[in-house]
């Protein structure tokens, strides 16, 4: 799989998700994941603190390519700060051999103008 960037954003105080990624091959074509982990993680840098373990799921039967970023709850993502912070996704393959990061990019936490409850 060739490493790739997405970049998004998260609102303060709302869901976010369900993400769906499709995986593939330098050649287009899709890397069937079953039996397959991923991991994913938020943070202001490689060395503070995880502020969102996007836990990644992947069908143990998958044969799309597909990882799923599950839904952040509001309540979770109100407790954000406002900023820029950085993402990756790392892959696991059925032996245990972790590849390096397949997405990789930045994630932008904003507070929306619409905030349910004031005024």
């Amino acid at each position: 799989m060739d490493p790739g960037t997405l970049n998004f954003q998260i609102k303060r105080g709302v869901s976010f998700g369900p993400a769906r990624i499709i995986c593939r091959n330098a050649a287009g074509e899709i890397v069937p994941l079953a039996g397959w982990q991923a991991y994913a993680h938020m943070r202001k840098s490689p060395d503070d603190p995880v502020l969102i373990d996007f836990n990644p799921q992947i069908a143990s039967d998958d044969a799309d390519g597909l990882v799923t970023l599950p839904v952040i709850s509001y309540s979770i993502t109100a407790g954000l700060t406002n900023g820029v912070f950085f993402w990756d996704l790392i892959l696991q393959t059925p032996d245990g051999r972790r590849l390096d990061p397949s997405l990789s990019g930045t994630v932008t936490v904003a507070t929306p103008l619409t905030q349910p409850g004031t005024a």
